[in-house]
This record gives C-alpha cells, sequence and structure tokens, in this order.
C-alpha cells in the first residue's frame, strides 16, 4: 500500500527473510483458475524458500491477492497492517473478464483499487498494454506462469474419472471450453461444431455470472445431447479432464486467464482459440496455437487437431520458461523491490 512502514522493513531486515501473505477467498470468481494459481505460486514460493501464509490476520511483509474485490474487502484491514499490496492481474473474471475493449469490469472501483495497490503482477506484455489502455496508471510487473506441473497420464484413475463422472464413452473424443457465461464468448460458433461433429463431446465450463449467465439458463437453450454447458470444473477432476481431452478450444475473444493453458500446454494438449489479444504472447498462430479467425477455420482445426507435432513441440518450448525455483526468485526480488520502494 502506498504508505510509510518502516516497521515492516525491521521486522524484514531483522529475519533476513520476507513473509507473503497469499490470498484469495475460493467461494468467489473462476473457483478452478483460483485454485491453479494458488498452486502455482505456492509451489514458486517454496522452492525459493519464501515464507508465506494465507492467514490475513498473520504478520506479513507484503501481500498478495488474488482478486481486486478481496482488496475491497479487506481494505480496513489491510490499511492498518500498512504493508504494500500486490494485485494478481487477469485471475478473478469479476475482475479482468472483459467484454469490449475499454470496459474494465471494476467500473467505478477502479481508481480505487488504482489507489490502493503497489502493483500488479501480469503475465505477458500485451495484458500490461491493455492495461495501460484502461487508464491503470500503477507499477505493472510481467512475470509469466511457472510451468513444472505433470499430470501423470498413465493413472487409472486420471484416464477414467472425467468419464465416469459424466457418463461419456471411453472411446468418445472431447473438445473442454471454459470462461465466463457470456454471450460474447462464442457459443453459437460452439453449438454449430457440436451440431455437424455428434460423435464428439463437448463441453463449456464457466463460472456463473449473474441470473442468466449460468449453466441451466444454456443447457435449457440446447437440445444437443453432445454439448454440456457444466459449472465449473471440480478441482478434483482436473488432471483426468487433462488426460481425457483431444484439445482446449476457446471461442471467447477475450479470454484472460493462462495458467491453466500453460499447464494443458506443458503436458502436451493441443489449444485452438479465437484471436485474442490478451493471450498474444502464449497463443501465437502456427507455432504454440492454432488462431481461428472464421467458423471454416475452427472446424478444419477441430478436425486436424492432431497433425502438428511441431505446434505441440513449440508450446512446451515456450511454456518452460519459468520452473517453479525460477518463477520463486523473480518473485521474490519482485517483493523485496516493491517493499523497498514503499518505506
Amino acid at each position: 500500500m502506498k504508505k510509510t512502514h518502516k516497521k515492516r522493513i525491521l521486522m524484514m531486515n531483522q529475519k533476513s527473510k520476507i513473509k507473503v501473505l497469499l490470498y484469495a477467498d475460493r467461494k468467489v470468481g473462476n473457483s478452478l483458475v483460483i485454485e491453479r494459481v494458488i498452486y502455482n505460486l505456492k509451489q514458486s514460493l517454496k522452492a525459493a524458500n519464501i515464507d508465506f501464509t494465507e492467514d490475513i490476520d498473520d504478520e506479513y511483509d507484503i501481500a498478495h491477492f488474488l482478486s481486486a474485490r478481496d482488496i475491497i474487502a479487506n481494505e480496513s484491514t489491510l490499511i492498518k497492517n500498512k504493508a504494500p499490496i500486490i494485485l494478481h492481474g487477469f485471475c478473478d473474471y469479476e475482475d479482468f473478464e472483459i467484454t469490449s475493449l475499454g470496459n474494465y469490469a471494476l467500473k467505478k472501483e477502479t481508481e480505487r483499487v488504482d489507489n490502493l495497490v503497489d502493483a500488479i503482477l501480469v503475465g505477458y506484455n500485451a495484458q500490461k498494454t491493455i492495461l495501460r489502455h484502461m487508464n491503470i496508471s500503477t507499477p505493472i510487473v510481467v512475470l509469466p506462469p511457472a510451468s513444472e506441473y505433470k499430470i501423470d497420464k498413465k493413472n487409472k484413475y486420471n484416464l477414467s474419472a472425467f468419464r465416469k463422472c459424466y457418463g461419456l464413452d471411453e472411446n468418445a473424443p472431447v473438445i473442454i471450453n471454459f470462461g465466463v457465461y457470456n454471450p460474447d464468448n462464442g457459443f453459437n460458433d460452439y453449438e454449430s461444431l457440436a451440431r455437424i461433429m455428434p460423435d464428439v463431446e463437448f463441453f463449456f465450463f464457466g463460472a456463473r455470472n449473474g441470473l442468466f449467465n449460468a449453466s441451466e439458463h444454456y443447457n435449457k437453450a440446447s437440445s444437443l445431447t453432445n454439448l454440456h454447458y457444466e459449472e465449473m470444473l471440480p478441482y478434483e477432476l482436473y488432471d483426468s479432464a487433462i488426460c481425457t481431452t483431444s484439445a482446449i478450444v476457446l471461442t471467447g475473444q477475450f479470454h484472460v486467464e493462462s495458467v491453466i493453458l500453460h499447464e494443458a500446454m506443458n503436458n502436451g494438449l493441443p489449444i485452438i482459440s479465437a484471436k485474442n489479444g490478451m493471450l498474444f504472447d502464449l497463443l501465437i498462430n502456427d507455432k504454440t496455437a492454432t488462431i481461428v479467425d472464421s467458423f471454416d477455420s475452427l472446424y478444419n482445426a477441430v478436425v486436424n487437431i492432431n497433425k502438428n507435432e511441431v505446434i505441440l513441440d513449440n508450446a512446451k518450448e515456450l511454456t518452460n520458461t519459468f520452473d517453479y525455483e525460477k518463477k520463486g526468485q523473480a518473485l521474490k526480488e519482485m517483493y523485496e523491490k516493491i517493499i523497498e520502494e514503499s518505506n
């Protein structure tokens, strides 16, 4: 927070270590994404031997929040603590999911959050540029996710749990799409795919966002037995979903989440996506992913999912930029710099 806190600096120097508050309210927002980001951060902090707590009432030197809404909800506690605050950008859908360029989801609270936090952490330069276009004046740090998470594709539960949970044939191809239930997320094209590919099981896993923006609303409007609108994917089925899925298909043009995509790409799962400025540095057409701009190109990409090993190899190479230890060291340097500048 943009306030003096010499006591915190003294405590840090005496311990020769910093302690981080790693905070997210898992009852809100896109819970699977929050859990994957938290896991990624925890592994990175542990690898760099950085102490952390998830209890906001503990003592800590710097607060790392995954939701701007949580910062506002805990504003009085944070002001009393006087430690600097980092907001992990493009994580909670209510903070950063965008339906049209220039429409920041926090709306009138943008300036308030901008004044509360000392830095915003994003994964890519394109995201930093977008935030600057939204008149965010807070310092922005760019650090991609770590990509060391490996999924055991021979584990019998990973091979069967997802299919058994959703009552699928053991040989049916599976496509997964995820994000927020919003009409701008390309559902018409996704439904058209399901209609002309009845042998493929299509899933959309989405966070609830309003009375009519939930799975029940979309399921009622669809009569396709191979198209499944669900709430967020249960965390315990995550590994099995990646083992089961033929590809992740992102039909929304403003998808912002990246940790799950990193982990999927690092485990050899193809990504097919609409053109997306938020992930411009990660999803590179014909290099790390297949970018589509029409229904015909989307259909051709899905039909030819397993025919480009070069893209899969490039995706693994790109997402292996940071292991947990390197990401942890980069986080440590960021924390120490922000604490020093906040003094």
